[in-house]
């Protein structure tokens, strides 16, 4: 699969961390570090229950994808 093809997101408000790691083809590890760089990605659930993304968040995951696989930036 070529990186720079665009993923099809489905058209849902909040999505799990499998799911948004399943759409733009990252591990699981790549995710949380990215959270880590990128505060504002992902939603806190209450109670401290898993994290949620939002469409907008499975977006910014896959851009940040390309930024580095395909334009090179770190």
């Amino acid at each position: 699969m070529d990186i720079s093809t665009p993923i099809e997101i489905p058209n849902r408000a909040l999505f799990k961390a499998t799911e948004v790691c399943d759409l733009v083809k990252v591990q699981p590890y790549v995710l949380r570090s990215w959270e880590a760089e990128f505060p504002d990605l992902g939603l806190s659930k209450a109670s401290g229950g898993s994290r949620v993304y939002r469409r907008t968040d499975v977006e910014q995951v896959a851009r940040i994808k390309h930024l580095l696989l395909v334009e090179g930036l770190t």
